[in-house]
C-alpha cells in the first residue's frame, strides 16, 4: 500500500493469491483464518480486476468450503465479496470481445447472460441490504468545499457505507459491460423485474429505479465525506479505495467530479498512508478496466 505507483500492491497481491490458492479452501475453515481469508480475497479481487485477469476465487468451492464450519459468517459483507471475485473474469472476457478474440455469437450471448445473471444476484443482495439496513442513510449538507455535491451521504456505521460502495462498484462494471455488448438500449433495470424491495432509504437508488452511470457513481462520491471522517478514517480509506477507482473511468478529464476524485486519492494517501492511491490517476494502476470511453456515460 506504500508503493507510490501501485506496482508493489499488485506484486504483493499476486504472491498472496498464489499462497492462498496453494493452501486449498479447507485451510480457512477455522477462526481467525476465515477472517484473514475474507480480507485477502477482497484485495486479490482488486488486483485481478486491475489486471483484467480471471480470479481463481470465482470457483464455487472457494465460496462454500471455507464457511462449512461457520455458516453464520456468511453475512452481507461476505456475499458482496463473492460478486467482487466474479467480475475480474467478466473484464477479461469483455476485453477479448473488444479486441476481436471473442466473436462467436454463441460465446458473446453466453457472456451477456453471465452479466445478466450476475446483475440479478447483485440486485438480490441490494434488496437484502435494504431490508437489513432500513433508515440507515441520510443526506446532510456537505462540509467539504471541494465536493461537487451539495449533499453528502451519511450512515450509521462504516460497514453500511462500505457495503453500499462495494455494491455500486460492481453495479458500474456490470452496467458498462452490458452496454458494451448490447449498446445504448441496454436497460439498467434488467434482471430486477422479479425482485421486490420496499424503499427504506429514500436517498438511495433501488434495483428497479432507472439509473445512469453518473447516478450510480455519485452515490459512491457522496459517501466519501463520511467514509474519510473520524473515527474511521483509516478503515474508510481502505474500504473506499477500489470503489473510487471504479468511478474514475466514468467521469471525463476536467469535469468537477473527476477533479474531486483526484483530490480524494491524495487525501487517502495523506490521511490513510495508502500511497498507492496516487498511482490510480489518471487511469488506474494498469490502464482502464473497460475501454468504453468512446461511449457516452
Amino acid at each position: 500500500m506504500a508503493s507510490p505507483t501501485g506496482n508493489g500492491f499488485l506484486q504483493h497481491e499476486s504472491g498472496i493469491a498464489r499462497l492462498i490458492q496453494s493452501s486449498t479452501p479447507e485451510r480457512f475453515q477455522s477462526v481467525p483464518e476465515l477472517d484473514v481469508f475474507e480480507s485477502a480475497r477482497l484485495a486479490i479481487a482488486f488486483g485481478c480486476a486491475d489486471l483484467r485477469i480471471r480470479c481463481f476465487l470465482e470457483d464455487p468451492k472457494w465460496k462454500t468450503i471455507p464457511w462449512l464450519k461457520h455458516p453464520e459468517a456468511r453475512d452481507l459483507r461476505s456475499l458482496i465479496y463473492d460478486r467482487f471475485c466474479d467480475f475480474p473474469g467478466i473484464l477479461q472476457d469483455l476485453e477479448a470481445f473488444r479486441v476481436g478474440n471473442l466473436q462467436d455469437p454463441a460465446d458473446v450471448e453466453r457472456l451477456y447472460q453471465t452479466i445478466c445473471n450476475q446483475l440479478q444476484q447483485l440486485y438480490e443482495w441490494r434488496a437484502q441490504w435494504e431490508s437489513q439496513n432500513g433508515s440507515c442513510c441520510f443526506s446532510r449538507a456537505s462540509q467539504d468545499s471541494r465536493s461537487p455535491f451539495s449533499q453528502a451521504l451519511h450512515f450509521q456505521n462504516l460497514q453500511q457505507a462500505a457495503g453500499l460502495a462495494h455494491y455500486n462498484t460492481v453495479l458500474l462494471i456490470l452496467l458498462r459491460a452490458g452496454r458494451m455488448l448490447k449498446g445504448p438500449d441496454f436497460s439498467s433495470t434488467i434482471s430486477s423485474e422479479s425482485i421486490r424491495v420496499a424503499r427504506r432509504n429514500p436517498d438511495l437508488l433501488l434495483p428497479q429505479d432507472s439509473k445512469t452511470l453518473h447516478g450510480v457513481a455519485s452515490e459512491i462520491l457522496r459517501s466519501v465525506e463520511y467514509g474519510l471522517s473520524e473515527p474511521h478514517t483509516s478503515g474508510g480509506c481502505f474500504q473506499l479505495l477500489f470503489p473510487l477507482r471504479g468511478t474514475l473511468e466514468v467521469y471525463k478529464p476536467g469535469c468537477p467530479e473527476r477533479v474531486y476524485l483526484i483530490k480524494t486519492f491524495s487525501d487517502i494517501a495523506d490521511k490513510g498512508g495508502f500511497e498507492m492511491s496516487r498511482g490510480l490517476t489518471p487511469a488506474g494502476l494498469c490502464g482502464r478496466m473497460i475501454e468504453d470511453e468512446h461511449l457516452d456515460t
